[in-house]
């Protein structure tokens, strides 16, 4: 039987699901590892029998749409919803579409002697057209497209960290928008919000001639300079990581000069199939 996709926050209000505690956390494990398989299944008389915890696991981290067995049904009511069209980043639509673009997959990557945890990877097949498509939605900001990323780096920080208490939030250094209030900044800014913890700018901002960043150009890049306290612990928060050559800057110049432990988030590194 086909599965048809249902929200997490539905499943609970309609199905009212029941599962251990340490089952709960174990499904929140896999959801955020991307290693949870299968679907929720729902008897004919409304009881969930399989993926009770997930269900109740998807709501509690924020996830949106889980795929559902409804036993009993045949016919129209259990054909698999339609394949929505792939698209990249859409303002008209709340810029859902890197969300759904993208993959959830919670990683740890690294270059040299630094690592940094992620939130979601490129798909390959799409990911040219779906970068230059986030490029330009980070021009205006949109509103959703920020929330989104916040709230989930926000999850991914306190799985991995838990309590964060004493730790000052920072974001890489503005350049390539043109602007001192770049999407980075602002992503930072609302990451500690999320936390409850404060947002301080620790890197000097540099206007990058060209408009790009890219490490291959990096000759154009003034040497990135700490204009903050040099004092820890900081965790360093960015949107995309595609080398991960700003992450290494950073942490490396706040672990030359001292400030330790400093650790690094971004929303989207890598990708997949």
């Amino acid at each position: 039987m086909p599965a048809r996709m249902m929200r997490a926050a539905e499943l609970v209000a309609k199905f009212a699901p029941e599962a251990p505690a340490d089952a709960v956390e174990l499904a929140e494990r896999e959801l955020l590892s991307g290693t949870a398989r299968g679907a929720v299944v729902i008897s004919e008389d409304g009881r969930v029998v399989a993926g009770a915890a997930r269900v109740l696991a998807a709501e509690r981290l924020g996830l949106d749409l889980l795929p559902v067995r409804m036993l009993g049904q045949s016919g129209a009511e259990a054909r698999p919803l339609r394949r929505r069209r792939e698209r990249g980043v859409d303002s008209r639509s709340g810029c859902e579409g890197i969300v759904g673009q993208t993959v959830w997959r919670p990683a740890v990557f690294s270059r040299h002697d630094v690592s940094w945890i992620a939130c979601r990877a490129w798909r390959c097949r799409t990911r040219k057209r779906d970068v230059a498509a986030f490029r330009e939605a980070k021009r205006s900001a949109p509103e959703p497209l920020l929330r989104s990323a916040s709230e989930e780096l926000a999850v991914v920080i306190r799985r991995l960290f838990g309590g964060l208490e004493g730790w000052r939030v920072t974001n890489i250094a503005c350049g390539n928008s043109g602007t001192e209030e770049c999407f980075g900044k602002r992503l930072a800014r609302a990451v500690a919000s999320e936390l409850g913890l404060d947002h301080v700018q620790l890197f000097g901002d540099r206007v990058v001639e060209g408009g790009s960043s890219h490490p291959r150009r990096a000759g154009r890049i003034e040497p990135l300079e700490l204009i903050g306290e040099a004092r820890g612990p900081v965790l360093v928060v960015d949107d995309v990581a595609t080398s991960g050559w700003h992450v290494e800057e950073a942490l490396g110049l706040l672990r030359w000069r001292g400030v330790s432990p400093s650790a690094a988030a971004v929303w989207i590194s890598g990708d997949v199939a």
